[in-house]
This record gives C-alpha cells, sequence and structure tokens, in this order.
C-alpha cells in the first residue's frame, strides 16, 4: 500500500509539473488557458459528483475559487506579485478562479490517499498533512510556472523565485479552508476520509 501511495504521488507531481508547463507555454493566452482549466473542473464534476460528500468537496472548491480571486486581487493591487503578458493591459488572469479551484481537488486527492493508506485517525495529524501538502505541492506547481515567465513575486527570501511568505500565505490559506470544511463536515453528518465527523467509516 505505501508503494502504491509512492507511485501515486511521483505520478500526481509529474502532472502537476504538467499543468504549470501547460499554462506556462500557453499564459500569453489567458482565456484559453481559462477555457482548458473550466473544461478540466467539468470533467472533476462529472467524476466526483456521486461520490460519499461530493457537495462538500465541491464547496471546498468553490471556496478556494471565491478566496483565491481575493487573495489575488489583495496580492496584485499591492503590488505583491505581478502578472506577465496580459492583453488590454489587464493584470488579471482569466484563468486564476479555475486554478485555485483545481488546486484544491489536488491537495485534497493527496490528504484522501495519504489518510487511506496510512489510516491517519487524529485530527492533530491530519491538520499537519494538510500544512505540509499546502506548503510543498503548491509550491512545485508555481516554481515551474514563474520559471516559464507567467508571473513574478516581488517579495525577499526567495526559494527558485517563490518567497517563504507565499509559501506561508498559501499555508495559511488551505489549512483555514481545511478547518472550515471539517465544521461544515461534522454539521452536514458527512462521511469523508478527509473532512468527514465519521472518517473510521472510510478507512
Amino acid at each position: 500500500m505505501r508503494n502504491e501511495v509512492v507511485l501515486f504521488t511521483l505520478q500526481r507531481i509529474m502532472a502537476l509539473a504538467v499543468a504549470g508547463a501547460v499554462i506556462g507555454v500557453l499564459h500569453q493566452d489567458d482565456l484559453t488557458v481559462a477555457f482548458l482549466l473550466a473544461a478540466y473542473s467539468i470533467v472533476v464534476y462529472l467524476r466526483k459528483k456521486k461520490m460519499p460528500g461530493a457537495k462538500l468537496y465541491f464547496l471546498g472548491y468553490i471556496l478556494s475559487a471565491l478566496g483565491g480571486v481575493m487573495a489575488e486581487h489583495w496580492g496584485i493591487s499591492n503590488g505583491h506579485w505581478t502578472y506577465h503578458d496580459l492583453s488590454d493591459g489587464r493584470t488579471f488572469p482569466y484563468w486564476l478562479p479555475f486554478a485555485w479551484g483545481l488546486a484544491f481537488t489536488f491537495l485534497y486527492s493527496f490528504e484522501r490517499a495519504y489518510i487511506l493508506a496510512f489510516k491517519i485517525r487524529s485530527f492533530g495529524v491530519k491538520f499537519c498533512l494538510t500544512l505540509l501538502v499546502s506548503a510543498l505541492f503548491p509550491t512545485i506547481g508555481e516554481i515551474v510556472t514563474v520559471k516559464l515567465g507567467v508571473w513574478t513575486y516581488h517579495w525577499p527570501y526567495q526559494v527558485l523565485g517563490i518567497p517563504l511568505y507565499a509559501i506561508g500565505l498559501l499555508m495559511a490559506f488551505h489549512s483555514a479552508i481545511y478547518l472550515l470544511l471539517c465544521w461544515i463536515g461534522k454539521r452536514w453528518r458527512v462521511i469523508d476520509p478527509v473532512f468527514g465527523r465519521t472518517p473510521l467509516e472510510m478507512l
């Protein structure tokens, strides 16, 4: 089982790098990137709409997309980062809401795989897993896109173009979404290994 998790992780990291490369290559035509990410979002919906806890899962997508838009507006408006090669003098790429929503689904897939494989039952361990996953995997995707010229951070203390401050903010953002969904999942009595009230039924 653990070997399967390692293989899963490597496959997902490769998929993340490929997605970052596609965005990097096509970023000058951000409407096309938005269309591709929107189409993939529909594929995700069709695949996941019947799974247990689907409403909570898609709520996470929506909250991440909306919260991501607000975070991007804050960062761009205050000059913390700049997107490049956008037409009509725009500063906000069309594809950002879909990217933030899909980032949630991507992180969820990691958390679910690890929780089930290692039979994690402690809320504290799950929360630490969320912090680790949200620090590592979004950063990998951002390194690819930043190196391909999609955007530039203007904060200091960078690692391969990604500021430590940005990594910390990503951890705070995704862990806040996690805590909110755990609270909602408890109230809705959702059966889900990541957010649900009765995750042991999934182990």
